[in-house]
């Protein structure tokens, strides 16, 4: 499961980073093009204005040439700052967020290194969330259900209804309210490598 969650994220960031590079090379694309129709029409109007004076023509090409040179590189930096500053504005974001839980169990609540030795599930009033808003929409509300040691359990229903929410809520991907215990140990109370091992 986690394997293709990577795969679909990966993916995302792939056809992301490609749309990136693409609009990149057409943006400078278009400039080069719009730069040359503004070396093109100088030259032409000095052409056709003053014919004879030759050196005035290749003043205005020359110059033309580096002020078309000067707003490429203008242009192409301001998006460059835009997309720096968008990164900056996700890191600060992401800085944001509130951490998970404690990583390992304290001392008292650690599990054996054979934990879960029967596999007994309880889910006891479980809710979940996933967002950290209290206000947020409930994906689960008041799910109660046990597993037996060794019971084989099918869940299904229609897209949307809760099913890998369930695997989310074992993992605590999400925020919980109520409890879930395998063999008598509330997940709450355990660290997230104990948990997810």
């Amino acid at each position: 499961m986690l394997i293709n969650e990577f795969d679909n994220y990966q993916d995302l960031h792939s056809s992301g980073y490609y749309m990136f590079l693409i609009t990149n090379r057409a943006f400078g694309y278009w400039l080069d093009c719009f730069c040359a129709l503004y070396i093109a029409v100088t030259t032409l109007s000095f052409l056709v204005s003053s014919p004879d004076n030759g050196g005035d023509v290749g003043l205005a090409v020359t110059q033309a040439m580096g002020l078309t040179g000067m707003v490429q590189w203008g242009m192409r930096q301001s998006a460059e700052l835009e997309n720096s500053m968008t990164s900056v504005e996700r890191l600060i974001e992401y800085e944001e967020i509130e951490p998970e839980g404690e990583l390992e169990s304290k001392l008292s609540k650690k599990p054996p290194k054979t934990w879960p030795e029967q596999g007994k599930i309880v889910f006891d009033e479980l809710s979940l969330r996933y967002f950290p808003d209290s206000k947020s929409d409930r994906v689960l509300k008041s799910l109660s259900f046990e597993i037996q040691p060794s019971e084989k359990v099918g869940i299904v229903g229609r897209t949307g209804a809760g099913k890998s929410s369930l695997i989310n809520a074992l993992f605590r991907l999400s925020y919980n309210e109520g409890s879930i215990i395998i063999d008598t140990r509330n997940i709450e109370e355990l660290g997230l490598h104990d948990l997810r091992s």
